[in-house]
């Protein structure tokens, strides 16, 4: 795909993966829409059909990438981030199709990562919602550099669509992986951290889509066992917690998911907590 790619003011390029999202990328984007932030979206439509800008109603700041055909969420990431960089933008913000920014996300993490130069990768709490928006859970993921590497041990500690990375890091670290498939993010983000500083905010920045169908209920099989190759590639012999994450990988890919989604709704970790919403 040849790219051109002009200058833009804003610094902060919101990465969406699409694939046959006409159902919700309206939503997604109406709510970046209420941020006031300066931004640029960059939707790379993986094969969609009907193609996205055949039915999508054009926006300024929307550029529409199309893949050739329907490749994968790990190579739509990867060319939409070949086209941010190419055009200097200074931060990522992910989000999927299917997902809610809420009003003040944007300026709040880009304020933070303004304040903070020692943090290149920066998430948030999320709450965790049905195709209808009925709330299922919420998730309060650590938000030291310190407790987010011990947790990385065990699984990824970051709501991915929540994410707001420096786009340095990837030319530095590289794009994302192709050989971990349904976990390219934990992969990402366990070679991120032993070069990068990393935090959560403790605040409700997204609203997540737990789709019937979504790739992370589909997949979930293929999720475990990359999980695993990433935890073995990144494997420290000298923690006890590299062991513990290897034995609870293993122990969940014995356990339905209906049954572990009912735990996160009871349990009061999963619960929202008193943090601030944007």
């Amino acid at each position: 795909m040849q790219i051109m790619t002009p200058k833009n003011s804003a610094r902060i390029a919101v990465l969406i993966p699409a694939y046959n999202a006409q159902l919700s990328i309206e939503r997604a984007l109406a709510s970046l829409a209420a941020n006031n932030e300066p931004h640029d979206i960059i939707i790379v439509d993986d094969g969609s059909s009907p193609p996205l800008r055949e039915w999508l109603a054009p926006r300024q700041n929307v550029k529409i990438l199309r893949m050739d055909s329907n490749s994968g969420i790990t190579a739509a990431l990867n060319q939409g981030l070949r086209y941010i960089l190419d055009c200097g933008y200074d931060y990522v913000a992910r989000m999927d199709a299917d997902d809610e920014a809420l009003p003040e996300r944007l300026a709040i993490q880009r304020s933070y990562l303004d304040e903070h130069p020692e943090i290149a990768v920066l998430g948030s709490c999320g709450e965790v919602v049905t195709e209808q928006g009925v709330t299922l859970f919420y998730l309060n993921h650590p938000t030291d550099h310190e407790s987010i590497v011990r947790k990385l041990r065990y699984n990824n500690c970051f709501l991915h669509p929540s994410l707001m990375l420096r786009a340095q890091v990837f030319r530095e670290a590289g794009l994302y992986s192709e050989l971990y498939p349904s976990a390219e993010d934990y992969e990402l983000l366990c070679r991120l951290a032993g070069r990068y500083r990393m935090a959560n905010l403790p605040r409700y920045l997204i609203r997540y889509t737990l789709a019937e169908g979504g790739i992370s209920l589909r997949t979930r099989k293929r999720q475990l066992q990359s999980r695993l190759k990433v935890q073995w590639r990144y494997r420290d012999w000298a923690k006890s917690d590299f062991y513990i994450g290897l034995m609870q990988t293993f122990i969940l890919r014995m356990i339905p998911v209906g049954v572990v989604l009912s735990i996160k709704q009871k349990r009061r970790c999963f619960g929202r907590v008193d943090v601030k919403t944007a």
